[in-house]
Parts: structure tokens; C-alpha cells; sequence
């Protein structure tokens, strides 16, 4: 059995080599010169063909791996409402390379003084996290870009309108359409705060301009970013008229020009509200009722500069005509009538280096008209300070003098201040 095993296998390697043999066995009839050129002659006649050959031959692309779903996963998502959601996916990769998340934290800590003024934008408890928040922003395509922010808010009623009590939010939450190298055109829908006027969100101490100029509603606009003018309208809901059933339309007009720069840089511009009952204190003075009697229109205007390590920044808010009494009223030397509250900032600071700390100090002024049915009082001092005591970590310290209005004018006549505590952390 092996012998035969051997014959049939040695039969087979005769056959595949056969005519390698015949080729050697042919030229060992001929003198070693003809061998030497007969092997000379075959390989260059192999290596130009080979070369031919492979210059001929069109590039193969290398293999592509494919990435299906499997049917039982997409039979899954059918069966949890989830079928056409973004999901997580192995055929999706580099999906961190288009998401990007940061965040941070406030927290108040100390409030010494009068803490019984109950000032709309401040906030009164002696330890509280102002905010928490999670900014989570998408790059979907080279036209289409998303952000959500998530907020935990626990400041007293009175900072936030929409906050009654410790909750989780979902603060912001729109889609941008915009393509910049190609158009300075730009579309946005979703949850955002509207552009009208200018401040930072969640302060130590809300300006009173912030507090009659924020306003944070689901609204679609369309606006434009050109060699630093830019422009914008906005559409969104209102509160419903007194007598009227069907959900009124709002919209917010902006237009500024704006050379942001560390070294240098400044601002200018203005916007104007179609119902100022669309912000979102005068909404909440509204009462539970969110109604409103007469419409009345709103502007904010901005400007600021900086230079080296000084900045300044100016704002006013205000109502271009007066409320009817019966939704924002005003007692003037014991009469009472529509308010027509406006409320102007003006504010400077200036960066150093101490102690291999980056640090600033700032000081302001503040000032309103017939505010006091907002809980704005009728002026206000503040000086501040922060340091950055590590990297993206910030402990600062506010003072705010506050004069309320006088008792002939609805407030209460009394003066006061706050001093307030802030420790900060951001991560990106």
C-alpha cells in the first residue's frame, strides 16, 4: 500500500513538473555556452513580461470591509418605538470625532446681608449649585451641526422664572444649517435663547437688563454672519391676548456688527421684540393666567469693548411704550398706571496676572424705570473679583449695593447689599 502511495505521488509531481524536466532535459543535449544563453534569453524574456504585464493590469482597491445591522437588532428597534433614531452602531465609527462634549458647574456659597429683597435675577440661599450643565454639541455633516444643553438648576424661584422648584432641564436643544465658506446665511430650530440683547447666563447676580431681556423659547430663525455684520429674525410663541383662545406669534429682529478679538475686539448692536411679554419675567409677572392685555413692543441695545487687559460693556433694555396697569403697573407719587420699565448697565474690568494666577476685578453700575412690579430694584453698585486657582477652576466673590424704589413709587424705600460667594469649574 505505501509503495503505491509513493508510485501514484511521484506520478502526480511528474505531471505538474513535466515541463520544467522536458525544458532541462532538452538543453542538456546542447554545449554549456547555448545552456548559459538559453537561461539568459528566458529570464529576460519573463522579467519584460512581467513588466508589460503589470503595467497593462488596471489598480485593484483594496478590500473594503461591508458593515451590516443585523435583522434581529433592527426588529428590536421596530419593537422599541426606535426605528429611525440615531442609534449606537457598528457601522457607524468616528463618531467621537463629531461629538463634543463640555460642561460645568456653580455653586454659591456664603450670601451675607439683606437676603429678604427677593430681586428678580438673584440668587438668595446661603449654599446652593446655581447650575449644573451638560453642553453637547453634533457635527452631522459639513451643513448641519446640533446642540443640546442639559441644566440642573437650584437657585431660588426668583433667579430662574421657569424653575419652581430643583429639576433637570432641557435647557437648549436646536439644529444650525449653516455652511460658512460657502453662504453667510444661516437657519436655526429648536429651543434656544433668543438674540436680544447681550449678557452671560447665570451670573452671580442677573443684570437688570438680563432680566428684562432673556428670553428662552422654541422658535425657528433665519439670520446671516458677514465680515462681522450679522443679523437675525426669529420666530416664536406668545403669551395669548386677554378674550383670545388661539396661540399668538412672536418674533425678535436683531442686527450688530462684531470684531470679537482677545487683544482687541468690540461690538455694537440692537434688537427689537415684537411683544416684550415675550420675555421671560414679564411673562411670569403675567401671573398664572400667562395673558396679556395690550401688546407693546421691546428694544435692547448693546455695545462693548476690550483692549489689552481692559474691557468695558454697556446695555439697555427697554418697553417701547406703557403696559396697561392691569398687566405691568407702575404707582407714580400714589397714581397708578401702565409701567413702561427700562432698566441700563454699564460695566468694566480688568485682567492681571498675580501670583501666577490669572485674575480679574470688575465694577459696575445699574439702573431702572418704572421696574418695580418686576422685583427690579431701582439701582445697584457691584464690584467683583475672581481668580482662577487651577486650570478651568474659578473662585470669585461679588458685592451688590442695591437702593429700592421709594414707597411713593410702589417699593419699599430701603437700601441693602449681598455679598456672595462663587465656586466654578468647567471641562471641555
Amino acid at each position: 500500500m505505501k509503495l503505491k502511495l509513493v508510485v501514484v505521488s511521484m506520478s502526480v509531481l511528474g505531471f505538474v513538473a513535466s515541463p520544467v524536466f522536458a525544458d532541462e532535459h532538452n538543453v542538456k543535449h546542447h554545449d554549456k555556452h547555448g545552456m548559459k544563453k538559453h537561461h539568459k534569453a528566458m529570464a529576460h524574456h519573463a522579467s519584460e513580461h512581467d513588466y508589460k504585464d503589470m503595467g497593462s493590469m488596471p489598480a485593484q482597491p483594496a478590500p473594503v470591509d461591508v458593515c451590516t445591522i443585523s435583522p434581529t437588532s433592527m426588529t428590536m428597534d421596530q419593537m422599541t418605538q426606535n426605528a429611525g433614531r440615531a442609534l449606537p452602531n457598528p457601522c457607524n465609527p468616528g463618531w467621537f470625532n463629531r461629538i463634543a462634549i463640555s460642561g460645568g458647574m456653580n455653586i454659591d456659597l456664603g450670601k451675607w446681608g439683606e437676603r429678604d429683597f427677593d430681586y428678580s435675577g438673584v440668587n438668595y440661599k446661603r449654599l446652593s449649585i446655581n447650575d449644573a450643565y451638560l453642553n453637547i454639541s453634533g457635527t452631522v455633516n459639513e451643513w448641519t451641526k446640533a446642540f443640546v444643553a442639559i441644566n440642573y438648576a437650584d437657585p431660588s424661584a426668583s433667579y430662574v422664572p421657569s424653575a419652581e422648584s430643583n429639576e433637570i432641564d432641557l435647557e437648549q436643544a436646536f439644529v444650525t444649517f449653516a455652511n460658512f465658506e460657502t453662504t453667510p446665511v444661516f437657519v436655526q430650530v429648536g429651543k434656544f435663547y433668543q438674540d436680544f440683547g447681550r449678557y452671560e447666563l447665570y451670573p452671580i447676580t442677573k443684570s437688570m437688563t438680563q432680566v428684562l431681556s432673556e428670553s428662552l423659547d422654541a422658535a425657528g430663525k433665519v439670520g446671516f454672519i458677514y465680515n462681522g455684520f450679522n443679523g437675525s429674525v426669529a420666530v416664536f410663541d406668545a403669551p395669548n391676548k386677554v378674550g383670545h383662545t388661539a396661540t399668538e406669534t412672536n418674533y425678535v429682529g436683531a442686527i450688530g456688527y462684531d470684531m470679537p478679538g482677545e487683544q482687541f475686539g468690540w461690538g455694537v448692536g440692537g434688537a427689537y421684540m415684537y411683544n416684550f411679554a415675550g420675555t421671560d419675567y414679564i411673562r411670569q409677572a403675567l401671573g398664572t393666567t400667562n395673558q396679556y392685555t395690550k401688546r407693546i413692543g421691546g428694544y435692547a441695545l448693546y455695545g462693548n469693548v476690550n483692549s489689552g487687559p481692559f474691557s468695558m460693556n454697556v446695555n439697555f433694555t427697554s418697553a417701547a411704550d406703557d403696559f396697561d396697569m392691569a398687566d405691568v403697573a407702575y404707582t407714580k407719587h400714589g397714581a397708578v398706571h401702565g409701567a413702561k420699565p427700562s432698566a441700563a448697565g454699564i460695566q468694566g474690568g480688568y485682567n492681571f496676572n498675580a501670583m501666577d494666577k490669572n485674575q480679574n476685578i470688575y465694577l459696575g453700575y445699574q439702573m431702572s424705570r418704572e421696574a418695580v412690579a418686576l422685583n427690579i430694584p431701582k439701582s445697584r453698585w457691584l464690584a467683583g473679583w475672581n481668580v482662577d486657582v487651577w486650570k478651568n477652576t474659578t473662585l470669585g466673590a461679588e458685592f451688590d449695593h442695591d437702593n429700592d424704589y421709594s414707597r411713593t413709587d410702589g417699593g419699599t424705600g430701603r437700601t441693602g447689599h449681598l455679598v456672595s460667594l462663587r465656586a466654578a469649574v468647567k471641562f471641555s
